[in-house]
């Protein structure tokens, strides 16, 4: 996802309410594939945020609202997503923010209305 494959992530990520249908794939089994790690354990979606690519951000944030109708994906869930860290402990949105990546912070600030609304956030978070 570090290099910037928008078009092929979508496609992944449109055929997954089909394959969670029809494999019966677990909550558990979508968000591992959604933290997936690199070879350091470097999660995607940091590595997107840290390396500036705001399109690979702008689909997985676009996917989670038609995944949570098909698996229970909580609110807790999307902070646990949006929260990726380094094997150093920095955030994603941390990494993007001392790069100057403001197109990654603008697409993640675009998205929270929609997640809010999606996965009705309370204060208990």
């Amino acid at each position: 996802m570090a290099n910037g494959d928008a078009d092929m992530l979508k496609i992944v990520l449109n055929a997954l309410p089909l394959l969670i249908r029809t494999c019966h794939l677990t909550k558990e089994q979508v968000l591992d594939l959604l933290k997936a790690k690199d070879f350091y354990g470097c999660p995607g979606l940091y590595l997107a945020m840290q390396n500036g690519h705001s399109d690979i951000v702008k689909v997985i944030l676009e996917a989670l609202p038609s995944l949570a109708q098909e698996i229970n994906i909580s609110a807790s869930d999307i902070v646990d997503l949006l929260t990726a860290k380094s094997l150093a402990r920095d955030t994603g949105l941390f990494m993007a923010m001392q790069r100057g990546h403001m197109n990654v912070i603008n697409t993640i600030f675009n998205a929270l209305p929609t997640l809010f609304n999606t996965f009705k956030f309370d204060k208990k978070i």
